[in-house]
Parts: structure tokens; sequence; C-alpha cells
């Protein structure tokens, strides 16, 4: 919205001169709040304690912060990764300021991180489980050559 505003200032003295000076002056003044929206995550369950804020503005911001679990607000530059989070539920809200000075805030986005999946573990058990095969066929296999 562009406003234009008529001054009048009256009986100015420059030296020589007095009299009215007319002048007009026209800004912008917005109005429109700042609107932010969480991409990620989801409303979801993910098994990594690592899980990216990825959020979405209407316009040039000044200032971008975010709380997790209704910590301190931390500072953004742009989307970024939430890092070692421990398993349970967890939310994020992301805040904002436009140029113009407008503040927005996210809806808060409720996340869960589940315990994460013992590949590792599922991994050497296979392992184990393949040796002991192995090992119980060629058993058998001598055996049975013996004979």
């Amino acid at each position: 919205m562009t406003v234009w505003v008529r001054v009048e200032l009256d009986y100015l003295s420059f030296g020589a001169y007095n009299g009215t000076v007319f002048s007009t002056v026209s800004f912008d003044v917005d109005l429109t709040p700042l609107s932010i929206s969480v991409l990620s995550p989801e409303p979801i369950t993910y098994e990594t304690s690592n899980v990216s804020l990825v959020f979405a503005v209407n316009e040039a911001t000044s200032m971008l912060r975010y709380s997790l679990d209704g910590q301190d607000n931390v500072t953004l530059t742009g989307n970024t990764t939430l890092t070692g989070l421990p398993t349970g539920s967890h939310n994020v809200t992301v805040y904002g300021q436009d140029v113009y000075g407008n503040p927005g805030t996210s809806e808060a986005v409720t996340f869960t991180v589940a315990e994460p999946f013992p590949t590792t573990l599922v991994a050497v058990a296979i392992a184990v489980i393949v040796a002991a095969v192995v090992c119980v066929g060629l058993l058998f296999y001598f055996k049975k050559s013996k004979r």
C-alpha cells in the first residue's frame, strides 16, 4: 500500500526567505503479516535423531528463529537440520519478522523420534546364524565323507 502525505510547514526562515513550504512525500506501508509454513518435519515418526527443518516464507525477512520443545529461540539463516534429538515426542515452531517489522509465527509441528532400528545388531546376528549354518553343513559333509 502506498501512502501520500502532504507536509505543510509554516513560517520557515532561511536567511532572507520567510514563508510556507509544501512538500509531498510518498512511502510504502506494509501491514501484511509474515506467513511462515513448516514443510518438514511432518507430524510423523522419524527413525533418526537428525530431522530436517524446512520452511517457506511469503516475503523477505529480517529475522528468523525457531523454538524446539519450548526451549529458547535459536537464530536461523535458512533451512537447517535438528540434530541429536532424543527418542520421544518433539514440537517445533518457527518465528520471523519481515523487513518492515511485521511478525509471523508458524503452526507448531509435533513429531516423534523413534528408537533407531538396531541395524548393526541385526547384521551381526545374521552373520552369526550364517556362520553356524555353514559350520553345521560342513560338519555333516565331513562326517558323511568319512563313511
